[in-house]
C-alpha cells in the first residue's frame, strides 16, 4: 500500500467530492502539500511530523510561501 493513498483532505461527509474530477485534483495537490509540510518540518525542527493533517500541512506551506513572497517583494523595492 502507498502511504499517500491514506492521505485525505475531505472528511467522510464530503467524500462525494472524490467522485468529481476537481475534487480528486484538489485532494491530489493537498497530498503533495503534506509532503512539502514534512520537508519544511524536517528542515525547521529536524524531524518530520507524520501526524500532521493534510489541511494543516496545506496551511503551513501556504503561510511559508506567502511570507517568502512578501520578503522577496520588499527586497525588490
Amino acid at each position: 500500500p502507498r502511504y499517500e493513498a491514506a492521505l485525505k483532505l475531505f472528511p467522510a461527509w464530503l467524500g462525494f467530492m472524490r467522485h468529481l474530477k476537481i475534487g480528486r485534483t484538489i485532494e491530489g495537490f493537498a497530498g503533495q502539500y503534506w509532503y512539502y509540510g514534512q520537508l519544511y518540518a524536517l528542515g525547521g525542527a529536524g524531524r518530520a511530523d507524520p501526524a500532521m493533517s493534510v489541511l494543516a500541512a496545506w496551511r503551513a506551506v501556504e503561510r511559508t510561501q506567502k511570507a517568502w513572497l512578501k520578503d522577496r517583494a520588499s527586497r525588490a523595492l
